[in-house]
Order: structure tokens, then C-alpha cells, then sequence
């Protein structure tokens, strides 16, 4: 009787996929909602690595992963690469994200070497973008007068990056790129008036070109301005017309699933005395603000209109937008940021006032705060810096260039003053210091200031109480600023500076929460930008307007690095010992 009691409750519980998706709920750091994919490249990437530290999450994921394959759901193309894993179940996704996490936070240093890559000595990069799967990088050069900007593609295969082979690669100018994770393996690139897309050929190098979309010839466009891929395979496209106002062009395109090409679906044109937008991929939105000034009125009519997907009653899809005329008359809007989910907006004022709205399900936005006018000194664009953390719960505001004030959401979804937090003061505080960047971590428990001549961390300790970290000087007449990214997979933050020495270091969170140095290494190119690593942390991108691009590739720790204590770490000879530590995409049109 026993034995038939235990087996009636055994087969009561969830079934496995279920009871493992309800404890990844639990325990995934938030991370893994900025880098979903992390399983498209498991097979080249993170397999090698998790194999070389033991994980034991490892064999529960070589499992779901031969279930998947073994489903009748899981005959995709290109199987031996496993690239099919996460779009056809993020459970394979979030094991990956949370088996990376976990061997980062316990490690107490991490090794990085270089990693080979063809690039041309005399040719100088001016930016890249790597993949969702972290399998593909892309690299373009700096315009010369004989020779437009040029593409190079490059592809992570036994440990080093082989260049591919683009058919036909275009001689045209290129303006942007971008990777899909859906459909996969797929680089869509816009040069001036038109957009192509290449796939690669699977099990090979070669990359074929198709054309996308072209500027109708009835609009005198002059550049396209903007292109974003959405996580369901759309593309929105904006490009700038030629006449005296601001006039922005934007189509919508909707990616067919069967023979993964896209159909135009929606044409918007939109005209103001300041038009800016901000787009969120995993949500599918965009949001475009249009101010005019009222007729016989010294006000402002601000309005925003909010793009997303919608089904047709002939069970069609297409987009269209819910517009909110907004109550502040006195000052127009000028620049946007928006959370992760999509689902709060906020916009810098005319009159430098900040506003935050949220979306209700109308897809209408509603005033949650309003702060004071801050004149920030800064020359970037608004979205880098006001950051929301990836569940859009903390916020981010800068004050000044050395404070700032966080919020946070409470529990009835209203937005609350959190605490203020202040850089330390120096004094030779050069004048002409500006804000470059400000980086909240996934968690909301790091944040990152970048300025012209500084770089400070700050970390939330377990008990909820901010600190202030580090501080990195740049030397003066130093060889490059300083800069910063955040690493998703174990929260790690990357710096780079001269202070005397240039030098990386890497700090993140230990299996205690609180924050270590795990690496340290001299360098002679920064950290090139918020996105130079890549969704599965294991490569790193340094580049400078004067130096070939150098990637270094993070690699498993030497013996069993693995305990919960960090250890010191060791620094160069030519740097004194520190002390111990205690521890969008979005345009504008104006």
C-alpha cells in the first residue's frame, strides 16, 4: 500500500521541465533577462567552459539539451550547433545564463588571454557589434577619403575568431548593422537608402546577401538614421528626409516565419520642432515624442506615440500606436529612456526637467514623477544616463556630476525616493569634467559613473546599504579615457584607466554578495564602450580610434579557483597595491 501511496504523489508532481522551470524562476539572477540567448552559442562557447570548471549544472543541461533534440518540436537546421536551443525553449537559455553566474560569482580570480583575430595594421576600427549567441562579431572601419567604411565579419570557431566570407559584399558605405537572434545567424546592415540581409550558409564560412528594403523613391531621404531588430524578428526602420524641419520616415516590417524574409506592413512620417524615439527590442516597442508649439499660445503640444504588434480582426499582424498628448505645456520634450520591459518612459524637458510616465494597458502613458531641472554637464545622449535595472523596479537620476538620486518601485507599482548617493570630492576637481556614462547592473545592486576624468563603483551590500567602492583617476595626458562595461553572466563590472599605469581590472559580486577584484592586467587600448563584451561574458573587445581592435577571451580559472572567499588578487609591479576593499538604442532629431 505504501509503494502505491508513493507512486499516486510521484505522479501528482509537476513533470521535471516544469518543476526546474519553477525553480529557475526562483533563483536566475535578473541578469539573464539582458542576455536571453546565451544558449545559440553553447556548443562553440560556453559548453567548452562550463566542461573545463566542473559545473555541476552541466549535466542537467546536456540532458534538457538531448530532450530538445529529440523532440519532434526541435527539427531546426544547424542542430549539431545546438543554435536552435533558446527560441525554441528559453528553459535551455536560463539553465546556460544561471550555470555561467554561478562559476563566476564563486570564482575567486579570473585568467584572460588574448585571442587571434585578421585584422588589417594600416585599417582603424570605428565600432563593432557582437551576436546575440556571442558566436558572431561584427567590425567596422573608420571611413577613408579613396574607400567608404567597410564590414568585416568574423566568426568564433576552436578558440579564435576566423574572418567570413560575404556574397556579394556591397562597396557601398555602410551606416549600421545589427545581429537577429530570430531568425538566427542573421546580420542586417543599412547602408544609405537601402537594407540588406546576409545568412550564413550553414556549416560554412559563406555569408549570401539579399536585399531587404529601399527608400521608395517618392521621399527625398537622406540617410537612413536608425534601424532596430526586435526579438520577434521585426525590423523598424527610421531615415531622416531632406527639407528645412526635422521630418523623420519610419516603416515597420514584419518578419514571415516561413520563408524568413519581411513584408512591409506600416509607414509613419512624423514632423515637430524636436522628434526623438527610443525603442525596446525584447518588448517590441517604440515610442516617438512629436512637440509642436500651439497656435496663438506660448505652450507646447507633446505628444507620444507608442508603436507595438497588434493582430487584425482578419487575424493579421501588423503594428500600430496608442497616442498620449501629455499635460506638461511649458517646455517640450527632448530626449527619451526607457526600461527594459517597456513599460515606463522617461524624457529630459526643454526646460531640463525630468518626467517619468508609465504604460498602461491602453498603452497610454501615465505621470508617475516629476523632478526638478537639473543642467547636467554632459554632451550624451539622455538614455545612458538614466538607467532602470533589467525588471524595471530602480532607477537611476543624475542631480549633478557627482550625485545622484535613486528610486525604486514599491510593492502597489508607485515609484518612491530611494537614497542619494554622492561621489567623493577631489581637490584638483578639474572644471571642464563631464558625464559620460552612468551604468546600473542588472540587479540594481552595482552602479557604474563614467566621467571625462573618472570612474567610480558603487555596490548595494546584502543588507541593502550603498557604498561607495572605488574610484579610478585618469592620469592627465593619458593615452585614453576611462571606460566601462558591465559583464552580464556573474555581474561582473569591467574598467579600464590610466591611473598611472593602463590597466583592466574586473570586479563582481563573490558567493557572500559582496564585491572583489578578480582580475587585473595591463593594456594598452580601453574597454571600447558599454557593449565590447559579449551576452556570455567570455569575450572582451578593446579598441581605440588609433589601435587595431584586441579581443581577450575570459577562461576558466587555474586549479580549483572556486571557493567562497575571494583571495587578494595579484597587480602589476608598476602599480602600488590598492586597499583593501571591503567588500537602448535612441536618437533625437532637434
Amino acid at each position: 500500500m505504501n509503494s502505491g501511496v508513493c507512486r499516486h504523489w510521484y505522479n501528482c508532481l509537476p513533470a521535471p521541465r516544469q518543476r526546474l522551470s519553477r525553480w529557475l524562476q526562483q533563483h536566475a539572477p535578473l541578469s539573464w533577462l539582458a542576455s536571453p540567448h546565451p544558449g545559440l552559442g553553447f556548443s562553440s562557447r560556453t559548453r567548452p567552459f562550463l566542461q573545463a570548471t566542473n559545473s555541476p549544472v552541466l549535466p542537467a543541461l546536456m540532458h534538457l539539451l538531448q530532450q530538445e533534440e529529440q523532440s519532434p518540436s526541435g527539427t531546426l537546421p544547424d542542430a549539431q550547433q545546438l543554435c536552435h536551443a533558446p527560441p525554441a525553449n528559453p528553459l535551455v537559455s536560463r539553465l546556460v545564463h544561471y550555470a555561467l553566474h554561478q562559476q563566476l560569482t564563486r570564482a575567486d580570480q579570473l585568467n584572460l588571454r588574448m585571442a587571434d583575430i585578421d585584422w588589417p595594421e594600416a585599417v582603424k576600427s570605428s565600432s563593432h557589434l557582437f551576436s546575440p549567441c556571442s558566436r558572431w562579431l561584427a567590425i567596422l572601419s573608420q571611413p577613408l577619403p579613396e574607400a567608404p567604411r567597410f564590414l568585416r565579419l568574423y566568426g568564433w570557431e576552436q578558440g579564435v575568431w576566423q574572418q567570413q566570407i560575404l556574397a556579394p559584399d556591397s562597396p557601398e558605405h555602410v551606416v549600421i548593422c545589427r545581429f537577429r537572434a530570430t531568425p538566427p545567424d542573421t546580420l542586417i546592415v543599412a547602408h544609405s537608402l537601402d537594407v540588406l540581409a546576409w545568412r550564413r550558409v550553414p556549416g560554412t564560412r559563406d555569408w549570401h546577401g539579399s536585399a531587404v528594403w529601399s527608400v521608395p523613391g517618392s521621399h527625398t531621404v537622406r540617410t537612413i538614421r536608425s534601424l532596430d531588430t526586435m526579438d520577434n524578428g521585426d525590423l523598424v526602420i527610421l531615415a531622416c528626409e531632406e527639407q528645412a524641419g526635422p521630418k523623420v520616415l519610419i516603416q515597420f516590417l514584419l518578419h514571415s516565419q516561413s520563408d524568413k524574409g519581411w513584408t512591409p506592413v506600416a509607414t509613419a512620417t512624423y514632423t515637430g520642432l524636436a522628434l526623438c524615439w527610443i525603442s525596446q527590442e525584447q518588448s517590441c516597442q517604440l515610442a516617438v515624442s512629436e512637440s509642436s508649439r500651439s497656435a496663438g499660445h506660448d505652450h507646447f503640444i507633446n505628444q507620444v506615440h507608442v508603436w507595438h504588434k497588434v493582430r487584425t480582426a482578419d487575424n493579421q499582424e501588423t503594428w500600430e500606436n496608442q497616442t498620449t498628448v501629455l499635460s506638461c505645456h511649458d517646455a517640450s520634450i527632448q530626449e527619451l529612456a526607457c526600461s527594459p520591459g517597456g513599460h515606463y518612459l522617461v524624457g529630459l524637458l526643454s526646460n531640463d526637467s525630468i518626467c517619468l510616465w508609465q504604460r498602461d494597458a491602453q498603452q497610454q502613458l501615465v505621470q508617475q514623477l516629476t523632478l526638478p531641472g537639473y543642467r547636467l554637464p554632459t554632451q550624451e545622449y539622455f538614455y545612458q544616463l538614466a538607467p532602470f535595472n533589467r525588471d524595471g523596479t530602480q532607477l537611476a537620476v543624475p542631480c549633478s556630476l557627482r550625485h545622484f538620486q535613486l528610486f525604486y518601485r514599491d510593492d502597489n507599482n508607485h515609484w518612491q525616493y530611494g537614497q542619494q548617493l554622492q561621489a567623493p570630492a577631489l581637490a584638483d576637481e578639474p572644471v571642464d569634467d563631464m558625464l559620460k556614462d552612468i551604468m546600473l547592473s542588472s540587479s540594481g545592486r552595482t552602479l557604474v559613473r563614467v566621467t571625462l576624468c573618472h570612474l567610480d563603483i558603487w555596490h548595494r551590500d546584502p543588507a541593502g546599504h550603498w557604498e561607495h567602492l572605488l574610484q579610478r583617476i585618469r592620469k592627465a595626458n593619458a593615452a585614453f579615457f576611462s571606460t566601462a562595461c558591465f559583464m552580464e553572466p556573474g555581474e561582473l563590472v569591467c574598467t579600464t584607466a590610466q591611473d598611472p599605469e593602463p590597466s583592466l581590472w574586473i570586479h563582481g559580486p563573490d558567493s557572500r554578495g559582496q564585491l572583489v577584484r578578480k582580475a587585473c592586467m595591463t593594456v594598452e587600448a580601453p574597454i571600447s564602450g558599454p557593449l565590447a563584451v559579449t551576452r556570455d561574458g567570455l569575450s572582451l573587445l578593446l579598441s581605440t580610434a588609433a589601435d587595431p581592435p584586441t579581443l581577450l577571451q575570459l577562461e576558466p580559472p587555474e586549479g580549483k579557483a572556486t571557493s567562497s572567499q575571494a583571495q587578494p588578487v595579484q597587480t602589476p609591479a608598476s602599480e602600488p597595491a590598492p586597499e583593501p576593499e571591503p567588500r537602448q538604442h535612441c536618437c533625437r532629431l532637434l
